[in-house]
């Protein structure tokens, strides 16, 4: 996320493009996360 920030600080025309990613990022490693926590939690 401070990457992504640090990145359309310096461009802000790549606002789009660079918060999507982040955005969809951030979800992956959300969702292993919660994935991992049921499959071991079992």
């Amino acid at each position: 996320a401070l990457g992504a920030a640090g990145a359309i600080g310096r461009n802000p025309g790549a606002f789009g493009l660079v918060f999507t990613t982040a955005l969809l990022g951030m979800a992956l490693s959300e969702g292993l996360a919660i994935l991992v926590f049921f499959v071991v939690g079992r």
